[in-house]
């Protein structure tokens, strides 16, 4: 942690430092993965809960499996999906419909 403690506090400042140290240690869930791009869910998770608060709305425009989206959307924020490929919009539509009824 002190790597990325001061890592961090030189962001802070200002400093150009190159490529963080690494954050979160999550493997690749390919069973799961339907997007060529996906992100594993348990980082997504771990993103929103840093970044993402409770009444929040996040854009994602770049949405493919929707992977971050719902990760926010389970931290109570509403969401956006985005996504330029008709294939992936629809199946966003769908989980949509799927988790609101």
């Amino acid at each position: 942690l002190e790597e990325q403690a001061a890592y961090l506090s030189g962001l802070a400042e200002g400093e150009a430092l190159g490529a963080p140290p690494s954050f979160v240690e999550h493997g690749r869930e390919r069973a799961e993965k339907r997007h060529p791009a996906q992100k594993p869910a348990g980082l997504c998770a771990q993103l929103a809960a840093w970044f993402v608060n409770e009444c929040d709305t996040v854009l994602d425009p770049y949405a493919g499996s929707g992977a971050l989206g719902w990760a926010a959307f389970d931290r109570g924020a509403s969401i956006v999906l985005v996504d330029s490929d008709r294939e992936w919009a629809e199946h966003c539509a769908a989980e949509a419909a799927r988790r609101c009824g």
